[in-house]
């Protein structure tokens, strides 16, 4: 027998609680694992990593690269931090569904996040997938369903509740993605038209999703200063659906919440004693990534991008807008209250004309025009027809590594690919996870690491045949230097590679040895466990 690879003299870490790091081979055939241990077979081809770590590949279970992956299918901004999987359609978002009668409207809705293209050429999960496979990719894909496409397919943006002929609809759509290998349902309810569903269309659509296997993840609808009892609302969702629970990117935003994320993670514990599926994700950053137009009062979107402009335009509603920037709105996260406007960064922009103004604050972009921040960023998003992307510096270091050290929590990029200032959390999440949260001094420190990027969302999301090295199971495996790994993406310089990744192969095929793509496109389209379709 002649392998394909056989990675050599390696500290094997198979993704358990309990690895020690044994000094193995590994001889892969056919994209998957034929063995291991003290291997003499010949390879076509060999690696050897002594010294090194080898681990599965990491899995980046809260994505926003539908687009990206398309345009750019050498992954690098994963592929280069040893991330071998992703799961898309977060927070709401979604490449699918997108009904010609809404997919503009939902082109628009995603944009500042998921990036700008002139057409999408499919519809559904189905059609995105054949087009994506048919470009090939270089890791692997799996994808949820956004809540916000549901309702702008059914309703557009309407602030009122879903007749039961729309919810009906949503329903019909979900169901259709379900059954064609979508994980799940994905909600971004600080977003329109999410920020708009109250929580009985939520669990309606949660008990679909429950039915057929999926699980529930959400951003949830606050954040800040009712973070809590956003808490509760997802746990009511998911106990009366029956649907498995992931809070999405959990954090406390502003100086009064810094604090409640200890809270959340013991609340947490307390549903998983009495028996609720419930996880979450986090990035290892203090500050979040997200359209600029989160921090504007939500009835600013309830006529979609086309009635924010309209707002945009009349001078009484910005002084209303501007008013409540200052004064805050009963019951409404407000992130310039909260953070404010010198912690509150441009990422990027759509035109060449405000390239310059990626980068500054709200604050610094003001004094540049002689503004007020407030009438900058009206007037801003007025000219790039909504289309500005946003950092938000708003949380605490101490709420960062509180989630990151809970074993409920799994690690995430959230990553926004578009502009040139973006959230270096896209190029650098995993590796500073390794190198400024994880302890890789120990075999127990090591094996504890690679099993929150590995083997936990693997069985959180039922990815089968990844997450763990066992003879049978894909070979998708990142090889690392412990004592080298650390990011080194900043917010000046986002693009930026990380140190210490040495190898990452995917299905058999090395895709990056250091910091160069091989271009190899062996990625695979994953689909939801149990589900009707077949590959």
């Amino acid at each position: 027998m002649k392998f394909d690879l056989l990675i050599r003299n390696g500290s094997v870490y198979d993704g358990s609680l309990t690895a020690r790091g044994d000094c193995q081979d590994i001889g892969i055939i056919g994209g998957r694992i034929a063995a291991m241990g003290k291997l003499d077979q010949d390879a076509h081809e060999v690696l050897d990593a002594e010294g090194l770590v080898v681990s599965p590949g990491f899995i980046d279970v809260h994505a926003h690269s539908e687009l990206s992956v398309w345009q750019e299918p050498d992954c690098l901004a994963k592929a280069s931090q040893g991330v071998t999987t992703e799961l898309t359609g977060q927070c709401g978002l979604s490449a699918y569904p997108a009904l010609p009668k809404a997919e503009q409207e939902i082109r628009d809705y995603t944009g500042s996040v998921l990036g700008r293209t002139d057409r999408w050429p499919w519809q559904d999960l189905e059609g995105y997938r054949r087009e994506v496979l048919r470009r090939g990719m270089a890791i692997n894909q799996g994808t949820f369903v956004g809540q916000g496409n549901l309702r702008i397919n059914a309703m557009d943006f309407e602030d009122r509740k879903a007749t039961a002929a729309e919810l009906e609809e949503m329903k019909a759509l979900l169901v259709r993605e379900l059954d064609s290998g979508a994980f799940g349902l994905s909600t971004g309810l600080v977003y329109a038209p999410g920020v708009f569903t109250d929580t009985e269309e939520l669990i309606q659509l949660a008990r679909i999703c429950a039915q057929r296997g999926g699980i529930y993840t959400t951003h949830m609808r606050n954040e800040g200063n009712r973070l809590l009892e956003a808490v509760e609302e997802a746990i009511t969702i998911a106990r009366q659906s029956g649907v498995p629970l992931i809070l999405s990117h959990l954090k406390a935003v502003g100086r009064p919440n810094h604090g409640k994320v200890k809270q959340v993670l013991a609340r947490m514990e307390q549903e998983a004693e009495a028996g609720l599926q419930i996880y979450g994700d986090s990035y290892p950053y203090d500050a979040s990534s997200t359209t600029m137009t989160v921090i504007l009062p939500p009835w600013t979107m309830s006529g979609g991008m086309d009635g924010l402009l309209a707002i945009l335009q009349s001078p009484d509603k910005r002084n209303e807008i501007l008013n409540i920037f200052q004064n805050g709105m009963e019951g409404w996260d407000n992130r310039v209250v909260n953070i404010g406007y010198d912690r509150i960064r441009i990422a990027s922009v759509e035109s060449e004309k405000n390239r310059a103004l990626e980068g500054l604050s709200l604050t610094e972009g003001g004094a540049r025009l002689n503004k007020s921040p407030g009438e900058f960023i009206l007037d801003l998003l007025l000219e790039e027809r909504g289309q500005v992307a946003a950092i938000l510096q708003g949380m605490s270091e101490e709420d960062v590594a509180a989630a990151l050290s809970s074993p409920r929590i799994m690690v995430c990029s959230d990553g926004i690919t578009v502009g040139q200032k973006h959230h270096p959390r896209l190029f650098g999440s995993f590796t500073r996870y390794l190198g400024r949260y994880a302890d890789l001094t120990a075999p127990e420190g090591i094996a504890a690491a690679v099993h929150k990027l590995t083997a936990l969302p693997a069985q959180v999301y039922g990815l089968e045949g990844i997450g763990q090295l066992k003879v049978g199971n894909w070979a998708d495996i990142t090889v690392f230097d412990p004592g080298k790994v650390m990011d080194r993406a900043t917010f000046a310089q986002p693009k930026l590679l990380s140190d210490g990744i040495e190898t990452v192969v995917v299905g058999g095929q090395v895709i990056m040895r250091g910091h160069r793509p091989t271009g190899a496109l062996p990625g695979r389209f994953l689909r939801r466990k149990g589900c009707p379709a077949q590959d």
